[in-house]
């Protein structure tokens, strides 16, 4: 899933990469992997109204579809700044 989300994730950065110069490909750092786990492990969750917790998904799904979906998600976030 790891691998998936990086080739999500590169797939929307690609789609900016004119606008943005050419975006180098994101590769899976284990180390900083780790470190988000902590964050996430210490981050408490608190609903503060519409847009005040962008990016918070709490969902009961798995696999390539889930991980296809978030990712996803995360994208048209865009539109909510353009």
């Amino acid at each position: 899933q790891k691998l998936k989300i990086l080739e999500e994730h590169n797939k929307y950065r690609s789609d900016v990469a004119h606008r943005a110069s050419a975006m180098n490909v994101l590769r899976w750092s284990e180390p900083l992997a780790a470190k988000a786990f902590i964050e996430v492990a210490n981050c408490s969750y608190v609903n503060k109204g519409r847009g005040a917790s962008m990016g918070a998904v709490h969902e009961k799904k798995t696999g390539t579809s889930l991980v296809s979906e978030l990712v996803n998600r995360w994208a048209d976030e865009k539109n909510r700044f353009a």
